[in-house]
């Protein structure tokens, strides 16, 4: 008689121990980092925002102008040092400072999103070695019941028709173990996408699916403004306050600074060169410019709104994917320690008793039935359990 192994994951890992194409979770997360495009994107999105705040502080370059008249004098070089940049620059880098804050946030929560992914698609592949072991036990356990079976047939102690329906019961159990190939499978190659892999091939994804059932749960940040989801939608809101600032001021009639240089007279007895210093004041329209302050201004509305609406959203994922690990680390450790035991110890007795003749098909059909379905619905929640983690550090920005 086969029995279930206590857990799905410690029969994974006495499974795999001893190969050396099993895959761990920290193996597939440095294999995935390598592989994605995901992290490259964020670390360019930095350089970028770098080069911006660069470019920002910057003191823009005078135009120089190189002219020929045919009045006197005839020749003349001016140079026109705009100062406007005065006035917009703390603005500009403060916007671009704001920017580089947006792209380091946004490169850890790309790491952590891509962390979640691959551990959610680990535990899938995971789970599905599990179902899979779980429904071989059980088609054996219907074999040895039509081995059963047939003896009393042959006795005289059961029908024709009770040894078919016997039969009939270990080919639904082999036609399981095909939907749970079908399973693992499609498993696999989703865990192949999240590694950035061709397939999986020749890999057997190794680990416990109980990991962590026990733990406290995981600490939270003292402040919440320092969660990456957070942290980018306050950096939009301070870049756009920066930008009013910025258009504000731009609409300050500021002059450019003019200084040049005249020389060639023909027709002077002393031959001599001329200063020119001098501003260029514009003249602002004050029409377009009050146009693009009102939308700047609403943009940082919008901008504070939507930091607002962020935090509070945060907050409630973070408490929602507490409860639900609670929960669910709940639910698998009585299914763990106390249903699915139980069910192993009724379909035991059973057998025995339908052995013997105390005990009726149904009886024992009810409960391999039952064992399965205990043992299946103990790994989906390990496996609702590990995603509701996975979802939490990754809300927490962590990629470990």
């Amino acid at each position: 008689m086969y029995a279930l192994l206590t857990t799905v994951a410690l029969a994974l890992v006495a499974a795999t121990s001893a190969s050396p194409d099993t895959l761990h979770l920290a193996a597939a997360l440095r294999i995935a980092r390598e592989n994605r495009g995901s992290l490259a994107a964020a670390a360019a999105l930095v350089r970028e925002a770098r080069a911006d705040r660069q470019v920002a502080g910057t003191i823009p370059n005078p135009s120089i102008r190189l002219s020929f008249d045919e009045s006197a004098p005839r020749r003349q070089v001016m140079a026109d040092q705009p100062l406007s940049w005065l006035a917009r620059r703390s603005a500009e880098r403060g916007r671009a400072a704001a920017g580089l804050d947006r792209a380091l946030a946004d490169s850890t929560l790309r790491d952590a999103d891509l962390s979640r992914e691959v551990k959610q698609a680990f535990h899938g592949a995971l789970a599905s070695e599990g179902r899979l072991v779980a429904l071989i036990d059980q088609a054996r356990i219907a074999d040895s019941v039509v081995a059963l079976g047939r003896r009393r047939a042959e006795a005289g102690d059961i029908s024709s028709l009770e040894l078919e329906q016997i039969i009939q019961e270990a080919a639904r159990a082999k036609q399981s173990v095909n939907e749970g190939n079908e399973r693992r499978a499609a498993a696999m190659f989703q865990l192949a996408r999240a590694l950035g892999v061709a397939d999986t091939n020749g890999l057997t994804p190794a680990g416990d699916l109980a990991e962590g059932l026990d733990a406290p749960l995981p600490d939270l940040p003292s402040s919440m403004r320092a969660l990456p989801g957070i942290r980018i939608a306050a950096a939009d809101s301070a870049a756009a306050a920066r930008h009013l600032s910025s258009v504000a001021r731009d609409r300050l009639p500021i002059p450019s600074a003019l200084l040049g240089v005249e020389w060639d007279e023909p027709d002077a007895v002393i031959r001599r060169s001329y200063l020119i210093i001098g501003v260029s004041l514009p003249l602002p329209v004050w029409n377009i410019g009050t146009g693009r302050s009102r939308v700047a201004r609403a943009a940082a509305d919008r901008a504070a709104a939507d930091l607002r609406e962020a935090t509070l959203e945060t907050e409630r994922i973070v408490r929602e994917h507490r409860a639900r690990i609670e929960a669910r680390s709940h639910r698998a450790r009585l299914a763990q320690n106390t249903i699915r035991p139980s069910a192993e110890r009724v379909r035991t007795g059973t057998l025995r008793q339908y052995a013997v003749g105390r005990a009726t098909v149904l009886a024992v059909f009810e409960s391999l039935r039952a064992e399965r379905d205990i043992t299946l619905a103990l790994i989906d929640d390990l496996v609702a359990f590990q995603n509701a983690r996975a979802d939490l550090d990754a809300i927490l920005g962590r990629s470990n």
